[in-house]
């Protein structure tokens, strides 16, 4: 090759000589065996071992290409040699060390060839397969076991073949076989195999104790027969073997308990027997003990807790009577601990444990000084924690972790410390602690600063900046989305002076678009608008808006308030019809839109609906109308100043959305709530005959439910909401008197029910309708009694329903009803029989808000 040309040139022409270089020798090699096979043998002189050496020049040249040209020798030579004369061991040397599927799948086929050979009489013991050969074997399959998934079997499989077969008299297995067999099936299948690794191991013991006798008991060690390498090599492979199995379990009991419980059975049978079998062969250190504490950790338990505080009452009583100066109890050893009550949701315990480590330093123990990961473990184990202590138990950690940080500089807290507390934050926020956004803030600086002074550990991240933006977001208020903006503002200004960490995403800008959401102003919804807009013209995929980008400024106009929202919403609606990629409208978007109109008091919001609605039945758009899309459109028709067509537009829809389940088929949604949003609608117009639309409308549910056309079965609001229709009906008193009885009706249909029961509104519901349709006279008031002995009867007589009675009856007929010498107007609940009211403060399903709990149940 010339001096001018470049290395990579160079390299690739001397690559090609001796590939052409071994072409020629192969070809050569042919020659001879063909002179041969002529009868020219006295001319043209051959030896196996020149055929062993053009095999060994292929490996150097190409190993890939070896298997297959051997191969192609070896049927040659066999036209002129007998196979007992082929130096088949050699020639598995040689392709075991090309370590490629090929070559080991060559390997395994000339060592069965081997097996077979020895089984004939006639075989010459000169050329039977030697552990060497087998180890080969086995070793081919090693090396290539994390590309080949069938590696690890193959392996073993040689292996019992050299244990089992009766013909290899002269070679037994030796620990390098198990080792590598071993090692094979773990790199082939990782902790899947942990088991199987485990039953070999114990093979690996048994079969030693059955050929060199009881260990326990023979003046020799079986290592003392190995003759097979060094007495460091034998105590590598074995310390291998038990480590490596043990490292499989571990990882196996994250969802194999039985891989737990070997792990400990194999350390306590290391702990009682392998000292007397290996003498110094094999070490139980701390790293082995917390191995298994480890598998332990992964099956939290009481028990398995309990065995790992076991193991380490152990490993200290080892250590301080000098039966195992290595079983020391470390800091790992302490967390993995920590680590198992903190996933048994025993976070009590977790923060025991820290403390009794915290004790023990003090006391002169340097092996267990708590670390950063000890102080986060139990920090983050608060912070996931709904523990109305959490917050108050995360401050007392990080004031102490604090103080020990001033004598400790290397533990202080860091990111993953604040990552926990904004977890906290974030979740006091979600619950309604508005100072939790300024906690956040507050944190946010801290870390800054630190950082700025020189603790890398304080560094903050995108997370980071995100869990704070969305702390901000959750806590809501008129400053929301200001200061949400200037956070944003400072991550990217930090970004642009070189902190790479902090480049702004999709992620990040959509929390502060939820912050400037919950603003609620229409400033706030401006800013989201302009906010989109640079994501949508800076054409950075990172910060690519997507469909909640789009969905969170819609709620932003929604929220405002602004007289320009439902035009601003319809249009960034028609701009996400436009696009077709991950901004595209989905359901959560239709319904967020329709939502927003049914809000708003824009007399434009009903068209506006019902164009977005008409888009998606129609099919023009690929998200198909749910039950929450027909509410918000019914809401709209609800709340229209035309009270004339809201009866025709009531039952239209009704009748749509009937046709439009027919046309698809499957309905998978509850429409209840539909048409009960349509009863409340007639309440609200100007039909006057409103008790009969209410049933039209109850009978029309009913029977589209049983049929299976949808699912909308009325429950307690449906019939509460068709009594205060009735409340409303005008006409004649024969008219008001029918309208009572479809009340009465509806009531006896709830009392009546096996699913339904009364609630706090039905009550007051059927008086307001005695008040509007019925005269006092004696037959009317005691209908009026009838219906408080029900009251009384269901225990719901509440505050709201006395009020309601003294506002409208006599006063000598209350005072006939309550059994009291009081006023009717200062009668209070405690002066009434607690039977009366024993089901008002019952939970959610009763409606109004309980004294006793800050639960609303939705009406």
């Amino acid at each position: 090759s010339g001096g001018g040309g470049g290395g990579s040139s160079s390299s690739s022409t001397v690559q090609d000589t001796m590939y052409h270089n071994a072409n020629q020798m192969t070809h050569i090699l042919k020659r001879i065996i063909e002179e041969n096979l002529n009868g020219n043998s006295s001319c043209v002189y051959f030896h196996p071992a020149m055929a062993e050496t053009v095999c060994l020049y292929w490996r150097q040249v190409s190993p890939m290409h070896c298997p297959v040209k051997t191969l192609d020798i070896l049927q040659h030579v066999r036209s002129i040699v007998q196979d007992e004369d082929i130096p088949y061991n050699n020639i598995i040397s040689i392709l075991a060390k090309c370590r490629n599927r090929h070559a080991a799948l060559a390997v395994e086929g000339i060592l069965w060839k081997m097996i077979e050979l020895q089984q004939q009489p006639q075989h010459m013991n000169h050329n039977h397969a030697d552990i060497v050969t087998y180890n080969s074997a086995i070793s081919s399959w090693m090396h290539i076991a994390k590309s080949e998934k069938d590696a690890g079997q193959r392996a073993v499989a040689i292996l019992n073949r050299l244990r089992d077969d009766t013909t290899t008299i002269f070679v037994k297995p030796n620990i390098l076989s198990f080792s590598m067999a071993l090692t094979a099936l773990l790199r082939a299948e990782g902790c899947r195999a942990a088991l199987q690794a485990e039953d070999l191991l114990q093979e690996f013991l048994s079969f030693y104790r059955h050929e060199n006798g009881d260990w326990t008991t023979s003046s020799s060690s079986p290592v003392e027969n190995f003759r097979d390498g060094s007495a460091l090599q034998q105590q590598e492979h074995i310390q291998r073997m038990f480590d490596n199995v043990l490292e499989a379990l571990c990882q196996r009991a994250e969802v194999d308990p039985e891989a737990a419980e070997r792990a400990v059975r194999m350390l306590r049978y290391m702990e009682s027997a392998t000292h007397d079998l290996f003498g110094e062969m094999v070490i139980v250190d701390c790293n082995t003990y917390n191995m298994v504490l480890c598998a332990l950790a992964k099956q939290p338990s009481t028990s398995s807790i309990s065995t790992m505080q076991d193991i380490m009452s152990d490993m200290n009583h080892s250590y301080e009577s000098c039966r195992n100066d290595k079983a020391i109890v470390n800091t790992q050893t302490y967390n993995t601990l920590i680590k198992a009550h903190v996933k048994n949701g025993d976070n009590k315990s977790a923060q025991a444990t820290l403390y009794k480590m915290l004790q023990l330093y003090d006391r002169g123990n340097d092996h267990v000084r708590p670390d950063s990961l000890s102080w986060n473990l139990v920090i983050e184990a608060h912070a996931e924690s709904a523990h109305e202590k959490a917050a108050h138990n995360i401050s007392i950690i990080l004031d102490k972790m604090h103080d020990f940080g001033k004598k400790h500089p290397d533990v202080q807290p860091d990111k993953v410390t604040m990552s926990s507390v904004l977890k906290i934050l974030v979740r006091k926020a979600s619950n309604g602690k508005k100072h939790a956004g300024k906690q956040a803030v507050q944190i946010l600086d801290r870390m800054i600063e630190a950082h700025q002074k020189g603790n890398r550990l304080m560094k903050p991240d995108r997370v980071i900046f995100s869990s704070v933006i969305n702390c901000i977001a959750k806590c809501g208020g008129k400053d929301a989305g200001s200061v949400a903006i200037r956070i944003l503002n400072r991550m990217q200004n930090m970004y642009k002076d070189g902190d790479l960490d902090l480049r702004p995403d999709t992620v990040t800008i959509n929390t502060t678009l939820s912050a400037l959401a919950n603003t609620e102003t229409r400033e706030a919804a401006r800013r989201s608008e302009h906010l989109l807009e640079a994501m949508i013209t800076g054409n950075d995929p990172i910060m690519a808006p997507n469909v909640k980008s789009y969905t969170l400024v819609i709620s932003a106009w929604a929220k405002s308030g602004a007289k320009e929202s439902v035009e601003k919403i319809e249009k960034l609606l028609l701009d996400m019809e436009k696009v077709d990629d991950e901004a595209k409208p989905n359901t959560v978007t239709y319904s967020t839109v329709l939502n927003a109109f049914a809000k708003s008091a824009d007399p434009s919001s009903y068209d506006r609906a019902m164009r977005v609605l008409q888009r998606m039945e129609s099919g023009a758009i690929d998200v198909i109308p749910n039950s929450y899309c027909y509410a918000s459109v019914m809401e709209c028709i609800s709340k229209s100043s035309d009270k004339e067509s809201i009866c025709l537009k009531t039952i239209t829809l009704l009748q749509r959305l009937i046709q439009q389940n027919k046309k698809l088929g499957v309905c998978r949604d509850s429409y209840t709530v539909v048409f009960n949003t349509a009863i409340k609608a007639i309440e609200r117009s100007s039909q006057e005959k409103k008790d009969q639309v209410a049933i039209q409308i109850l009978t029309l549910m009913k029977e589209a439910n049983e049929k299976g056309v949808i699912i909308a079965t009325p429950n307690v609001r449906t019939y509460n909401s068709v009594i205060r229709a009735c409340a409303f009906t005008k006409g004649s008193n024969s008219d008001k008197e029918a309208a009572f009885e479809t009340a009465m009706n509806a009531l006896r249909d709830i009392r009546s029910s096996k699913d339904l029961s009364p609630d706090l509104f039905t009550y007051p519901a059927i008086f307001r309708a005695g008040e509007e349709l019925l005269t006092f006279t004696d037959v009317n008031l005691e209908r009026f009694r009838v219906l408080f002995q029900m009251a009384c009867e269901d225990g719901l007589v509440d505050a709201l329903l006395l009020k309601n009675m003294v506002n409208f009856l006599p006063n000598t007929f209350l005072h006939s009803l309550l059994g009291t010498e009081k006023e009717p107007s200062e009668v209070r609940l405690n002066d009434l029989p607690s039977a009366w009211r024993r089901n008002i403060y019952k939970g959610q399903s009763l409606g109004r808000k309980s004294r006793r709990s800050n639960h609303v149940d939705e009406r």
